[in-house]
């Protein structure tokens, strides 16, 4: 499948932290393979279930815990606590650079989503949209707000 989209499941606190300027990092235990750079549809997942926004990821550090903790740590938004326990028992993490985020003004709630494309289920990580199914899920009711 041909694709310029991924849809990332992010758990609402740190979409806010990436929204609100504080998370520049999006910490993963691996990564999409397609070349860079990505457009990412942030879908927030309970209790806000919904697609919110999206960001612009330019750069990849697949790097040791230790070394991205000690050269990328503050742009986590997160403990070191918190992010040694993430990768504990993990040889390499792998952080997406946040080059820049655009929040909705109005979320695609998830109930949208699977009404508009049969089968619509949020990843539990991440996962490739194909062009068609955004077309889709914004067409018509979502009409420029959502352009890439």
């Amino acid at each position: 499948m041909s694709s310029s989209l991924i849809l990332l499941s992010i758990k609402p606190q740190h979409a806010q932290a990436i929204y609100s300027g504080q998370k520049s990092m999006e910490l993963r235990k691996n990564r999409p393979w397609k070349p860079l750079p990505w457009t990412i549809l942030i879908y927030e997942s309970a209790p806000v279930k919904a697609i919110t926004g999206s960001m612009f990821i330019e750069r990849v550090v697949d790097q040791s815990p230790h070394f991205v903790w000690e050269n990328h740590g503050p742009k986590t938004a997160i403990s070191q606590g918190e992010f040694m326990a993430y990768y504990l028992d993990c040889y390499r993490a792998v952080g997406w650079e946040v080059r820049y985020y655009r929040k909705y003004r109005t979320p695609i709630p998830l109930e949208e989503c699977r009404v508009r494309v049969e089968g619509f289920h949020p990843p539990q990580s991440w996962r490739y949209l194909s062009d068609q199914e955004w077309n889709t899920i914004t067409n018509k009711k979502y009409p420029s707000e959502y352009e890439q």
